[in-house]
């Protein structure tokens, strides 16, 4: 059975070989179904093969690790012809049902059709108009369509132009109905509205109502309306610099602000009626009380509207203070009872679990030690927390008192029990940043050390297991080494070979591979699969196929182009150079295998 279980690298590699249906990173994250590679789930596919061979790539991004799937997959299909496109979902059925024609074929096609142009009229933008073959063009051939891609884009960036027109003269006529309105308004309701909205942090209110008047003056046409506009805008922003004086640097209202905006309030309808009365909560009431208090210390205004704004304002301050008040004493028991017997319930639960012995101690770093770490500070926390409430307050006293009684039973073992967390938890602590600073510091050589070495000082590092497959990953030709190998004369019976592309193959497999390659190279003849040369029509290696074979002994499979002098230097190694076999040996080999 084959292995479904790989690296992120090879996930990427042995899905864009397609010789396998399925396969998954370790973690599950990165995981692909036939055509179709994924990245944390089936709603972001990072790229599709279709069966004509074409690599289509994601072009939207999701998040770092996703992005880091994204580099491996385009890594992976570096030789096959590869397209990028956004809102690769929307596109995934079509993709998947193209043919070795590269066409959808069957009752798909004419659904795959409509939405292909669909697709293209919404991400038109994302598809340049030149190049002869561009994934735009393949799109359109895909689902038969005869449209032509440039003429198809030339409309469609009209059809935007048109719309963005259009969007421009209803947008101008939203604010001639807006300038309209402002002119319609009579002048003193407009102050009054001007005032309240000056009221708001930083006058943005006031600030918005001023852009609006000054589009809908640019707008408006000559005439009379225009002139009423023009007066009314130069009022709001004569309103505006006063507010500006009015406020504090950071554009907080001041108290003689607040004046003349209870004022502007008063003078409104709203709250000369009695429905001002039927303010639903606290913050409504206090609202009202906050804005005509102000109004009642600075503003003169006439004996019948102060006598107004002295009775809304007491009765506003007297209903608002019991209803602030009322639900105070709710949040003081609330704030009390709540914290108190969460304190309790976390003590008693860390108690048992750390009585039972639920943790393991052989490691003073990773997820076993950081998880005893943050056990011991939340017993810890809970403890001190507990001998606050045990100190007691009013609060306490007043709203929570069972819980203070049980709080206060546990008083005497509290400092023990705090003394013995505290002894485990701080060589833990130690240890972990420790470990932490030691690992920081060996990162930090490493990567020092590896970018002062040349490229033949990073092989010889990279065969010998000391730096990483990304050191090596974009040198110009791959190069390989053998993990394992077990090798009795000129069989090879076990081992792993590694390139430095992050791709593993089986070493028997690639032995079977250098033979064939050398019998191709000592005769001077090429290979490529489907055509039964010498005798083999597929050579398999791994879950990787050999694409071509030079008669140098050079030879592609999947992303890797392989030199000769690379395989002749590990058959060396390896002590199998003298090893060949003749074609109709090694064909004979590969049927059976």
């Amino acid at each position: 059975m084959a292995a479904k279980v790989f690296s992120n690298d090879m996930v990427a590699h042995v899905w864009a070989q397609q010789r396998q249906a399925e396969g998954r990173s370790s973690n599950g994250n990165f995981y692909f179904h036939g055509q179709t590679l994924y990245s944390y789930g089936s709603h972001f596919p990072v790229g599709i093969i279709s069966r004509d061979g074409v690599a289509w790539l994601n072009a939207d991004s999701y998040s770092m690790s996703t992005n880091r799937h994204q580099n491996d997959a385009a890594y992976a299909v570096s030789h096959r012809t590869r397209f990028r496109a956004p809102a690769l979902r929307s596109l995934q059925y079509v993709l998947e049902a193209i043919d070795s024609s590269g066409q959808v074929q069957g009752y798909a096609r004419g659904r795959a059709k409509t939405d292909v142009l669909r697709y293209l009229a919404d991400h038109w933008r994302a598809f340049p108009e030149t190049g002869s073959d561009s994934a735009a063009i393949r799109l359109l051939f895909a689902v038969g369509s005869r449209r032509t891609w440039a003429v198809m884009r030339r409309g469609l960036e009209q059809a935007a132009k048109r719309e963005a027109a259009k969007a421009d003269r209803e947008e101008r006529k939203r604010t001639l109905a807006a300038g309209k309105a402002l002119c319609a308004k009579p002048w003193r309701i407009l102050i009054a509205d001007a005032w309240i909205l000056a009221g708001e942090y930083q006058q943005r209110g006031l600030r918005d109502l001023i852009k609006t008047a000054a589009r809908a003056h640019r707008a408006m046409p000559a005439g009379r309306q225009r002139s009423v506009l023009w007066a009314r805008l130069k009022a709001l922003r004569g309103i505006l610099s006063r507010a500006d004086g009015f406020a504090d640097s950071w554009g907080n209202p001041s108290a003689r602000l607040k004046a003349h905006v209870g004022l502007a309030m008063l003078r409104t309808a709203a709250l000369r009626k009695p429905s001002a009365y039927e303010a639903p909560n606290s913050i409504a009431w206090r609202f009202v009380a906050d804005h005509i208090q102000p109004v009642l210390d600075v503003a003169h205004m006439p004996p019948a509207m102060r006598e107004t704004a002295t009775t809304i304002g007491g009765q506003a301050d007297r209903i608002a203070s019991e209803r602030e008040n009322e639900l105070a004493r709710v949040a003081r028991i609330h704030a009390v009872r709540q914290p108190a017997l969460g304190a309790l319930r976390a003590f008693n639960a860390n108690k048992r679990f750390r009585a039972s012995g639920g943790w393991m101690t052989d490691a003073l770093s990773g997820p076993d030690a950081n998880q005893q770490i943050r056990m011991l500070r939340e017993m810890l926390d809970s403890v001190r927390q507990l001998n606050r409430i045990g100190d007691g307050d009013v609060y306490h006293a007043q709203h929570a008192p069972a819980i203070v009684a049980r709080v206060k039973a546990l008083q005497p073992t509290l400092s023990n029990y705090a003394s013995e967390i505290e002894a485990e938890l701080n060589p833990l602590v130690e240890a972990r940043n420790a470990a932490f600073e030691a690992n920081r510091r060996k990162e930090e050589e490493e990567r020092a050390r590896v970018a002062a070495m040349t490229s033949s000082e990073l092989v010889a590092a990279w065969m010998a297991g000391t730096v990483s497959d990304y050191a090596v990953r974009y040198l110009q030709y791959p190069v390989l080494r053998a993990v394992g190998a077990q090798v009795e004369g000129c069989t090879v019976i076990g081992g792993t070979l590694e390139t430095s592309k992050g791709a593993t193959v089986p070493l028997r497999h690639a032995f079977r591979v250098f033979q064939f390659v050398a019998a191709c190279r000592a005769r001077g003849h090429t290979w490529n699969p489907g055509v039964k040369a010498m005798g083999v029509n597929r050579l398999r290696v791994g879950h990787f196929e050999v694409d071509r074979i030079d008669a140098e002994g050079n030879f592609t499979a999947g992303c890797h182009d392989i030199r000769w002098q690379e395989v002749a230097a590990l058959a060396d190694a390896l002590g199998v150079a003298d090893c060949l076999a003749s074609p109709e040996e090694i064909a004979t080999e590969l049927e059976s295998a």
